[in-house]
């Protein structure tokens, strides 16, 4: 009986060849169609090296678009400011004359030839640098609503290492405010007692007393200040007096620690100087 053969399309490279006996049983039949039909995919298979699917070809699926993801942006922060302006820091307007206020205040300042020989000019030892023992205005609190002057200065004389000591303040204010600002100026050392902290942290007790003092310029004060605390040398004296001439009240202030009081001859004369540089 004449053979069966397959043959694979497309050039495949596996050939078959089977012959079936004419008294085949039919179960072989189906057998061998089963194995026939594998081939075949096998060969059709698009896994198959260098394989091309026969048949109708299967359309492509469209293609869909990408699943996409949207993303929403985060909000922007919104500021109020516009983009153009430059952070503006809050700056205390000085008026055009201050300068010249200025350099007036300095020129009230006692100087070195004012002085005792002797003594010399405590430089950089101001505000928190200078000696602790030395009395600050406001000793006995400050006024509400206090009036700032237009110019300050002030300047520390010494004698000693230890001192004693002589401050001089200066303070130029508004036309007119002088006598408001000099009942400001006594109300910051006017009060019986003061108690300072002192840098070892224990308390040092100050007394307040009037003394007899000549009146200068428009308006004069002055107390004397003591304490017995005082750190190293115990005793420890200050006369402290406040004076206006105008618009200019200025304080000088006297004294040291040890238990020689401060030289009212020195206050007075400090006191008489500076009011006559006052112009």
């Amino acid at each position: 009986m004449p053979g069966w053969r397959f043959a694979r399309h497309n050039d495949c490279r596996i050939r078959g060849q089977i012959k079936w006996p004419l008294m085949g049983g039919l179960l072989l039949q189906l057998i061998a169609v089963l194995a026939i039909g594998l081939a075949v995919s096998g060969c059709n298979s698009p896994s198959a090296s260098g394989a091309t699917p026969t048949g109708t070809p299967t359309a492509s699926p469209t293609p869909q678009a990408a699943d996409t993801q949207t993303t929403v942006p985060s909000p922007t922060p919104t500021s109020t400011a516009s983009p153009l302006a430059s952070p503006t820091a809050t700056v205390t307007s000085t008026p055009a004359y201050s300068s010249a206020l200025q350099l007036k205040s300095d020129s009230y300042l006692l100087s070195i030839s004012d002085l005792p020989i002797g003594w010399t000019i405590e430089t950089g030892a101001t505000g928190d640098r200078e000696p602790r023992i030395i009395p600050r205005p406001g000793v006995c609190g400050e006024p509400p609503n206090p009036m700032g002057p237009l110019a300050h200065s002030d300047i520390l004389f010494k004698e000693a290492r230890f001192g004693p000591y002589l401050k001089q303040i200066v303070n130029i204010f508004p036309a007119g405010s002088g006598p408001q600002a000099f009942n400001e100026e006594v109300a910051r050392w006017t009060c019986s007692e003061w108690v300072q902290m002192s840098y070892r942290a224990y308390p040092v007790t100050w007394h307040f007393h009037s003394i007899s003092f000549p009146k200068i310029g428009d308006e004069t004060f002055a107390v004397g200040m003591t304490t017995q605390d005082a750190p190293v040398a115990g005793v420890a004296q200050f006369d402290v007096v406040v004076f206006r001439k105008g618009d200019v009240v200025e304080v000088i202030i006297n004294g040291g620690p040890g238990i020689t009081p401060p030289s009212d001859i020195l206050t007075e004369a400090s006191a008489q100087t500076a009011v006559a540089k006052i112009k």
